[in-house]
């Protein structure tokens, strides 16, 4: 019944490729490819890091706003102890399941220092636009407008001590 398939090798070739085709077909619909999500990271910021440095806690980087651009859902920063005098606004959004924190080293007082000089008016030392972002135990002052500004939905900040800023201290 099949023999003109055995005795014509271009149509064996043809009925073969069919039917890899066919089963490659199948598996695609059967099991469609699912998006693999990168495993949430770590990193460290500290007054004497260097942004070039990859954020590890023994080569930490020097900017909050380094981890602010670099941030994903899942992320986690922690400050180390020591004053930046510097200011950060984070854009990037958590998720419910996975939220974007930032948090003092564990026994350590991170204190972001305006000096009175940075923001610029109507601006704030540290900005959280993003959506599901965590701040814990940062001490923020001496802003030239306002220390810490929220916009975000479901942002939680925790044990945040700020002061002594021309305006306002959280908003």
């Amino acid at each position: 019944m099949f023999d003109f398939i055995e005795n014509n090798p271009s149509k064996k070739h043809f009925i073969l490729k069919i039917i890899i085709s066919f089963i490659l077909l199948i598996s695609f619909i059967a099991f469609p490819k699912q998006k693999v999500q990168a495993a949430p990271s770590t990193y460290y910021v500290s007054p004497t890091g260097n942004d070039s440095f990859p954020g590890t806690i023994s080569q930490p980087w020097k900017t909050i706003g380094k981890a602010a651009n670099t941030v994903k859902a899942g992320d986690t920063v922690y400050l180390r102890g020591g004053t930046y005098n510097q200011a950060a606004v984070f854009s990037t959004s958590g998720t419910a399941s996975n939220p974007i924190t930032l948090a003092a080293y564990t026994g350590e007082t991170p204190i972001i220092d305006g000096t009175r000089t940075i923001p610029s008016y109507g601006s704030y030392l540290l900005s959280i636009h993003g959506n599901y972002i965590n701040v814990s135990g940062i001490e923020i002052c001496n802003s030239n407008y306002g220390g810490l500004y929220v916009d975000g939905s479901y942002d939680v900040i925790d044990n945040v001590y700020s002061h002594h800023n021309v305006g306002v201290g959280i908003y």
